[in-house]
């Protein structure tokens, strides 16, 4: 938890949530030396609108194809909840984190 809580946030720019996907699944997981006997899970945290909306579900759906499931956290009032439910796993459930002042609640 502390990792998460000393990342920096930087302002602005786009959210590439189709180029982050597709790094999830070639170079965090289904690589040489990925664990078989464990669950990959990866926690993905956004702070916006995919730039390229168009691509994100083919992206997702390979990485669910894959194995690898998904819980997701929206950052900003900006995150659209129906891309975090399109990212996240079953059942479906995402959180938003819009006051960081209570994020560590």
């Amino acid at each position: 938890m502390s990792a998460i809580q000393n990342l920096t946030y930087s302002k602005g720019g786009q959210t590439n949530t189709t180029g982050a996907l597709q790094i999830l699944n070639t170079q965090v997981f289904n690589i040489g030396g990925d664990r078989p006997n464990v669950n990959n899970t990866a926690i993905i945290i956004t702070d916006g609108k995919p730039t390229q909306n168009d691509t994100v579900e083919g992206a997702i759906n390979a990485v669910h194809q894959s194995g690898i499931r998904t819980l997701v956290v929206g950052i900003t009032s900006q995150v659209d909840e129906d891309t975090l439910k399109l990212l996240s796993s079953p059942p479906k459930l995402v959180r938003m984190q819009v006051n960081f002042n209570r994020a560590s609640e």
